[in-house]
């Protein structure tokens, strides 16, 4: 998602990351290289970035944060894309954008398949990462168990730009209530329709 979004001219953008580079990364986060390893992605990150459109600001933040610091930076952003791949991250940053009111967008990939969707929390009724998913930690660390096709994740990041774009430009209808499934084996898309769950927890 990030080349686009910064090649677009997306005027600032937070990018948090405390991982490394590994090798296992390559095949598919292609924004890194061999001379990259065991350097910090997000640092490695902002330096390809800013050589691409100089004039985007980017702080690069690389550490682990949780659901506080979360909610400082979703005060301060239009929106959030939630690119990550572990239950606890994904729980705490759905519960910071609902606060902050703001957008979330949702993307997965693993195996052959990917999944996005767009929480619009300017809609009060609006349903959340957890009214889908709450009690599922499947998705823990889901590319390092059981891998991923490469050209699956490029293919939800794309679309999460593109949600991110329409979002900030006004235009067209963001995949809000609707979860979008792509199957690469198939070259297909499923599309599924979701409401708020009334007993949701992250609403309370």
């Amino acid at each position: 998602a990030l080349p686009l979004l910064v090649g677009a001219g997306v005027g600032k953008i937070t990018l948090i990351d405390f991982d490394t580079v590994d090798l296992s990364n390559l095949h598919r986060q292609t924004a890194y290289k061999m001379a990259d390893l065991d350097k910090p992605k997000a640092e490695q990150a902002k330096a390809l970035l800013s050589a691409l459109n100089p004039e985007v600001q980017i702080d690069a933040i690389n550490q682990k944060v949780g659901f506080s610091e979360l909610l400082d930076i979703a005060q301060k952003v239009d929106c959030f894309l939630d690119c990550s791949d572990n239950f606890e991250l994904r729980t705490a940053l759905n519960r910071a954008c609902i606060e902050a009111k703001i957008p979330l967008i949702s993307g997965s990939a693993v195996r052959f398949e990917g999944q996005l969707t767009v929480y619009d929390f300017r809609d009060a009724s609006s349903a959340c990462y957890e009214c889908l998913f709450a009690g599922d930690r499947a998705d823990d660390g889901n590319c390092a168990l059981f891998g991923v096709f490469s050209p699956v994740v490029h293919i939800i990041g794309v679309t999460q730009a593109q949600e991110a774009l329409k979002f900030l430009l006004g235009i067209g209808r963001l995949t809000t209530g609707n979860i979008r499934l792509y199957n690469a084996l198939d070259n297909e898309w499923q599309s599924s329709r979701y409401q708020r769950n009334p007993n949701c927890s992250a609403h309370h």
